[in-house]
């Protein structure tokens, strides 16, 4: 009978288990930890990329219209896109360092693929949308010459 108490095994298996404290330069270490810092960076290297692009354009377009007296649609409408971009980048790097501790491993992942699925389709129709403008906008163009 005392072969089979199960709380006597229980406490043999687990005794002398304790918790220890993580520590951070052992994780930094870990190989899947340096790939998502490198993703990370990436995409906060993206964001001060595309806000650097957006604000370059947004002070062009409104150094051209103080000198042409007028607003170029265009170049507000490439305006709008790159505000776009950079607001679909930071939508990225929200996706990558939101957590889900209540979730599995794997459960997490599948939640994190199902929501990458569905920012780069948005991102593919709004792509889609603003290029076929712009096509359709030329073409008007050139068969009113």
């Amino acid at each position: 009978m005392e072969d089979n108490d199960l709380k006597k095994i229980w406490k043999e298996m687990h005794t002398g288990m304790e918790c220890k404290s993580i520590d951070i330069k052992e994780i930094i270490h870990k190989k899947h930890s340096v790939v998502i810092s490198r993703i990370l960076h990436r995409q906060k290297s993206l964001i001060c990329l595309f806000a650097f692009f957006f604000i370059l354009s947004v002070t062009s377009n409104i150094w051209h219209s103080v000198l042409m007296g007028r607003a170029s649609f265009l170049l507000w409408v490439v305006n709008i896109f790159l505000l776009f971009i950079l607001f679909s980048v930071i939508w990225g790097y929200r996706l990558f360092i939101k957590s889900a501790d209540l979730c599995s491993v794997k459960e997490s992942g599948i939640i994190l693929k199902k929501q990458l699925e569905r920012k780069m389709h948005f991102d593919f129709i709004i792509c889609l949308v603003f290029f076929y403008g712009i096509a359709k906008k030329r073409t008007i163009k050139k068969t009113k010459i």
